[in-house]
């Protein structure tokens, strides 16, 4: 929630019931000190005002669109390439893994070849797309269809670029019963 709350920037947050929160009112006799390096910080609060202004419920439900059609186009990708890449994930944010089959869990996404995720994060870096180095991808309010099929091209030119200089994982190929 802090990353909201700071419409990206770092701030930290806390609540609680008034009774326990009024024990850091500062106007209050014997008051709960809480200090820290963002309290009151002017561009984080404006950063977060403006983040909330713009998360209306319809474009939470706009940006969660976009990140499903992100994460379908990276199965299709790998699909298309015959490559084992899949995206994980829920609304607008999600992780590529460069594994076959599901992953569910932490052990699943760590069956990948970690050079691999390394290259892959600085193919896309090269392609204009940030990710964390472990594949994490998230979406921001100014992002829209166009922004999405600019990402799944980068995505594309990089699991390519990566291929060509280290073998990427196949998709494993199921015979029909």
């Amino acid at each position: 929630m802090g990353k909201i709350v700071g419409g990206g920037l770092p701030v930290g947050a806390f609540g609680g019931r008034e009774e326990v929160m009024a024990l850091t009112e500062p106007r209050r006799p014997g008051f709960l000190p809480h200090s820290g390096t963002f309290n009151g910080n002017a561009a984080t609060t404006a950063a977060g005002a403006a983040a909330l202004e713009l998360l209306t419920a319809e474009e939470c439900m706009r940006l969660n669109a976009l990140g499903e059609r992100l994460r379908d186009g990276i199965r299709e990708l790998g699909d298309e390439l015959g490559l084992a890449v899949t995206a994980t994930g829920l609304g607008s944010l999600l992780t590529m893994h460069l594994v076959d089959g599901p992953v569910e869990n932490y052990r699943d996404a760590r069956r990948a070849d970690r050079e691999a995720v390394r290259l892959l994060h600085l193919a896309l870096l090269n392609e204009g797309v940030f990710s964390a180095r472990r594949g994490m991808l998230s979406l921001s309010t100014p992002m829209g269809e166009a922004e999405i099929e600019r990402a799944l091209a980068a995505v594309r030119r990089a699991l390519l670029a990566v291929g060509a200089e280290r073998p990427l994982p196949v998709r494993a190929v199921v015979a029909a019963p």
